[in-house]
């Protein structure tokens, strides 16, 4: 098992996502059907912003205004949901604007029941 820190690496990928587009995966987690999807927005008069809102059953992660060609990522594992078994879902994830492309890099991670 891969780790990060004292959590299971359960998923890692990247993704070319043209302007305009968004990303959407699906993945089980020790059982658990994990859906997720990434958007992009560029907004004026505004810093960078990742906001998480549900969806029915889909996690929707929103990214504004990271489209910075050197880079944006988050700076430690951010929490998405708890599995039954009590151990908490994590992501992390980084993101490249490479003239109308996001290069999205993404991972998530089950934390031990202690992890925080």
């Amino acid at each position: 098992m891969e780790k990060v820190g004292n959590k299971d690496t359960v998923y890692t990928k990247q993704f070319l996502v043209p302007e305009n587009e968004r990303v959407y995966f699906d993945t089980h987690v020790e059982g658990w059907l994990v859906k997720i999807s990434v958007h992009f927005e560029i907004a004026s008069n505004k810093n960078n912003e990742l906001r998480v809102e549900t969806d029915k059953d889909i996690a929707k992660i929103i990214l504004t205004n990271w489209n910075n060609s050197l880079g944006t990522a988050t700076i430690s594992p951010i929490p998405i949901g708890k599995h039954a078994n009590g151990k908490t879902l994590f992501f992390m994830l980084a993101n490249y604007g490479i003239g109308k492309t996001n290069y999205l890099s993404i991972q998530l991670l089950l934390g031990g029941l202690d992890a925080k």
